[in-house]
């Protein structure tokens, strides 16, 4: 969600977002990537004018404020254009192409394969 505000400009505040995801996304943890957020930009772009947040630390608290109609139609217009792209031209017009498998695969065989060098002495020697 952080990636696709700053890819697409939507001026909202992190914890805002954060916690519309979080919401959003109760239940749907076992979906692919690309389902969830394509669930969570769809719930921006059909029913910002519903969407409600709560403080995780004090339910009390009254965060309307950060969920004002500009920030509302912020997200609807952003989401609602998002999806229009991604169902012209993938998910790549948003974020970018994505990593090669076999870059992964490399990375991760490189990290596996670095030397850890012992310390010079043990810990508990005194050192001279």
């Amino acid at each position: 969600m952080k990636l696709w505000s700053v890819r697409r400009y939507v001026e909202v505040k992190t914890f805002v977002l954060e916690l519309l995801a979080i919401k959003l996304l109760e239940g749907r943890s076992k979906q692919a990537l690309a389902s969830q957020l394509q669930h969570v930009l769809t719930q921006f772009r059909d029913h910002s004018d519903s969407l409600a947040i709560v403080d995780p630390a004090n339910a009390n608290n009254d965060l309307g404020e950060l969920l004002n109609e500009a920030v509302r139609f912020n997200l609807q217009s952003a989401a609602e254009a998002t999806l229009r792209s991604v169902e012209e031209n993938g998910w790549e017009a948003i974020f970018g192409p994505a990593e090669k498998k076999e870059k992964a695969a490399a990375l991760s065989r490189l990290a596996v394969a670095a030397v850890v060098r012992p310390k010079p002495y043990h810990p508990g020697d005194d050192v001279v």
